[in-house]
């Protein structure tokens, strides 16, 4: 049977409909749509823990405190995370990038067992929690020695990071803040290329932008090992600029 595309349906979601990969999720995608207004009321909540978590003063000692006795287990002293278990560095991570992902987990926005149950044993009001939890890792030197690939498709994995993810994640993989996009710097291969495949697949897909998701679908195996490869090998440097006055 072939879907029929509702022509409210908005136009990011028909291009990845129109899509043979996606054609077959139609079903789940036409659920997805009668909970629009739902989807909205989980956004519009998120920006307003986001804004509430902003105003608060940051204090990175005990948000150092907080991570020790949640995230490290899982994360390590450092922050450096483990490739090999796909857990990944947040250290010298940007301040309001580590919020919102922190909230989505608290909200279930994003899938993670460990990072629910974290989230959970920060009380009933973590916002507080979750900004010195933030201000500590932005601070944290970045891995200098991540988990990396075999190297074989490097020069792919290149130009591809050049022509399709500078623009926003700079050539350095440091981010921006302005736009909320994330460093890259000192991540593991491993965790880059989960994140990919999940993004191109539709398996994640909190606050990821339909374009990328496109972007990342119309890559072969080949094109994401050697991009996550490459992304895994970008100098770090350490710099203020990931944390939030």
């Amino acid at each position: 049977m072939v879907a029929v595309i509702p022509s409210a349906a908005p136009e990011r979601l028909r291009l990845l409909v129109r899509r043979r990969r996606w054609r077959a999720l139609w079903p789940a995608a036409a659920a997805l749509l009668l909970c629009l207004p739902l989807s909205v009321t989980a956004a519009e909540r998120a920006k307003e823990l986001l804004a509430k978590a902003l105003s608060l003063s940051a204090n990175a000692n005990a948000g150092g405190q907080a991570y020790a006795k949640n995230c490290a287990g899982c994360h390590g002293d450092k922050a450096w995370g483990v490739g090999d278990s796909s857990i990944p560095a947040l250290a010298g991570q940007r301040e309001r990038y580590l919020l919102t992902q922190l909230i989505d987990f608290a909200e279930l926005n994003r899938d993670a067992v460990e990072m629910h149950r974290a989230n959970a044993s920060l009380g009933v009001a973590p916002e507080q929690q979750w900004r010195n939890i933030a201000a500590y890792l932005a601070r944290l030197p970045i891995n200098p020695r991540p988990q990396r690939g075999d190297g074989k498709g490097l020069d792919n994995g290149s130009g591809i990071y050049r022509d399709s993810c500078a623009s926003c994640h700079r050539e350095d993989g440091l981010g921006d803040d302005s736009v909320g996009v994330p460093v890259l710097a000192g991540q593991h291969y491993s965790y880059l290329l989960m994140q990919i495949r999940g993004m191109a697949s539709g398996h994640r897909f909190t606050n990821v932008d339909f374009d990328l998701a496109l972007m990342l679908d119309n890559m072969s195996a080949a094109d994401m090992a050697g991009v996550a490869d490459y992304i895994s090998r970008l100098g770090a440097r350490p710099t203020t600029a990931r944390v939030l006055p």
